[in-house]
């Protein structure tokens, strides 16, 4: 059962905690949710950007090279933690992730699935973070971890800027050969998705996700449900093949 008593994410006079008493519902749970997720989308940006930094840069072993590895690395831990300490809370699963574990149309080996506000712009790097760190923690291959990454927040930004969607779930499964990626929406713009699945043209930015993963996929698609959709994208982990839409 969770603490009645919940330690939101802003400060308030002289830096000091804030508490909401709750129970675990109502607009200020739901604000404080959705501002979580855009902190912790911020910290796995610049968690990913320092690595990428230290991973690039020269070889340089001193004190201040080796403090940023430290406080990166740190960063790091914290946001699995967090991440972690998320999935344990006894949460009641919303109507959108049950309507996507009741339609998944595999059995799968492993399956992981994750709810983000569809109003806020970390919620795409949130995704691709979460993606991250199960897929590692499964022993996907890293050049597949590498592809979902990109993928999912191709995706879900896509799910962001045209599903119109309160909530949007991301669905990561694991079955023999392959790994599965999909993002479902509530749904509520199909015309605004009609436009996105035509080819663009070269200068044209709107329907770029799709492209992605069109290129990078062995096989990917769209899943339509009574309340939402899903677009899903398909790995294999053992030999890489040409995208195919089903």
């Amino acid at each position: 059962m969770n603490h009645p008593h919940r330690l939101l994410p802003w400060t308030g006079e002289g830096g000091r905690p804030c508490y909401l008493s709750t129970d675990g519902t109502g607009p200020i749970t739901r604000y404080a949710d959705r501002i979580e997720a855009l902190q912790l989308g911020l910290a796995a940006t610049l968690h990913r950007r320092a690595r990428e930094a230290l991973d690039s840069a020269r070889v340089v072993d001193d004190e201040h090279t080796h403090l940023v590895r430290q406080l990166t690395d740190a960063l790091g831990d914290a946001l699995r933690i967090a991440e972690s300490r998320w999935k344990r809370l006894d949460r009641p699963e919303g109507p959108l992730l049950a309507a996507v574990r009741a339609s998944h149309p595999h059995s799968p080996d492993r399956l992981a699935l994750l709810a983000l506000p569809g109003t806020v712009l970390s919620s795409a790097p949130a995704a691709r973070q979460h993606v991250r760190a199960t897929a590692r923690a499964w022993g996907v291959p890293g050049d597949v971890i590498d592809t979902l990454e990109t993928v999912t927040g191709e995706l879900v930004a896509n799910a962001l800027e045209h599903g119109d969607s309160g909530e949007v779930a991301v669905t990561l499964a694991v079955a023999e050969d392959r790994v599965t990626v999909g993002v479902t929406d509530e749904g509520r713009d199909a015309d605004a998705f009609a436009l996105v699945r035509a080819e663009p043209g070269p200068e044209q930015e709107h329907g770029r996700g799709l492209l992605i993963t069109a290129a990078l996929a062995d096989r990917w698609g769209e899943r339509l449900m009574p309340d939402g959709r899903t677009v899903w994208a398909e790995f294999r982990t053992k030999g890489r093949g040409r995208a195919r839409r089903t």
